[in-house]
């Protein structure tokens, strides 16, 4: 089968099939907003499955013109609902508006991050399929094979916003071991920096709940991740995953270090670190869609 996934590899790097370099049969595209001129080369390469990170981005015009089964993965977060109403935040607002080009009908199977974001999907009467957790890079996102020593004490990586400085501030008086990466990191080095951590905290941007793709990123390292409260329960790993209500404060993770200390790998742990690789899901969704694609119906 021959693949082809189409995102920003800044920002999806962490989500290309496995052992892509090594694949003729794996095109990944690293594409910029406003140059459409990858289309072509995907066009030529006649890909039997292609997998569009951030589909809202890409003309209906253009993606009719691509062979094969197209999968819409959408990665941005949207507003939770409160008594059947939406209730956005900046952060999610702005994400709405961009969604206003999504070509959904341009799709073959349209998914969605967030399950717990299901019922602000059926206000907006989103055709969403399934809701499935970002696929992850498996060949890079797995525990170390050794006993390797984890010098940081706790890491987040997310840009900085009012809601997590605030919630993070304590960390810089502590005597905590931190790091903070804003961006720029990804891959094979975001995996050797999960690796090297003992604890991910996961704070939302705008501190509403909601699922991130970092919970999985981390817990498939090995990493404890100690998260604020979650739209719905992890689909994966929820033993590496923790959902802390208390306030958060240096004996708080004092106490996850120590957990993360008698943690012990299992081999439940690594089947479900495998279920959320990029192939797993490419070969899940086209095994749907193929029938359908083949007998004519499809978009």
């Amino acid at each position: 089968m021959r693949i082809a996934v189409v995102g920003h590899a800044t920002w999806f790097a962490n989500h290309y099939p496995e052992n892509r370099q090594n694949d003729l049969n794996v095109l990944c595209l690293d594409v910029r907003e406003g140059d459409y001129s990858w289309l072509i080369v995907l066009r030529n390469w006649r890909p039997d499955v292609t997998l569009f990170y951030r589909p809202e981005l890409y003309p209906e015009r253009f993606l009719r013109n691509i062979d094969g089964v197209r999968i819409a993965f959408l990665t941005e977060p949207l507003p939770a609902v409160n008594n059947g109403k939406l209730e956005p935040t900046a952060e999610s607002a702005l994400r709405l508006q961009v969604y206003g080009g999504m070509a959904w009908h341009a799709y073959h199977r349209r998914l969605y991050y967030d399950s717990g974001r299901a019922a602000t999907a059926a206000i907006l009467g989103w055709p969403v399929d399934a809701y499935r957790p970002m696929p992850i890079d498996t060949t890079v996102f797995h525990p170390p094979s050794t006993n390797m020593e984890r010098p940081i004490d706790a890491c987040f990586v997310g840009k900085a916003t009012p809601h997590r400085i605030a919630r993070l501030e304590y960390l810089r008086s502590s005597g905590l071991r931190f790091l903070w990466v804003a961006h720029g990191v990804h891959g094979g080095r975001l995996a050797r920096l999960f690796r090297r951590s003992r604890v991910v905290l996961n704070v939302h941007a705008d501190g509403v709940a909601a699922q991130e793709p970092r919970l999985y990123l981390a817990a498939a390292c090995g990493c404890r991740v100690v998260t604020e409260p979650l739209s719905t329960p992890p689909a994966g790993l929820r033993p590496w995953i923790v959902e802390e209500p208390r306030d958060w404060t240096e004996r708080v993770v004092q106490e996850h270090l120590t957990a993360h200390a008698a943690q012990r790998w299992s081999s439940t742990d690594e089947a479900e670190r495998l279920a959320l690789g990029v192939r797993r899901l490419l070969a899940d969704e086209y095994a749907v869609v193929r029938p359908v694609f083949e007998s004519g119906a499809a978009a």
